[in-house]
């Protein structure tokens, strides 16, 4: 528990940081792969096999992360 709402702990995390969802935001260094599902739901999952809900409005920005 914080007494910080989560943006502005992730005004203060370092660049391999993202938001990627209202609820999280996630070390990208972790991050393996995008999962894209029938009615424009996407999922986030990490390098331990834990799939995180991924929000449509992060989508483009994490997926392109990907894509680099």
């Amino acid at each position: 528990m914080h007494n910080l709402s989560l943006e502005k702990i992730y005004k203060i995390l370092p660049q391999n940081f993202e938001r990627t969802h209202r609820a999280y935001i996630v070390n990208l260094d972790f991050a393996k792969k995008v999962l894209s599902f029938p009615g424009s739901r996407y999922e986030l999952e990490l390098s331990n096999e834990v799939r995180l809900p991924l929000g449509r409005s992060y989508y483009k920005k994490i997926k392109n992360h990907f894509d680099a």
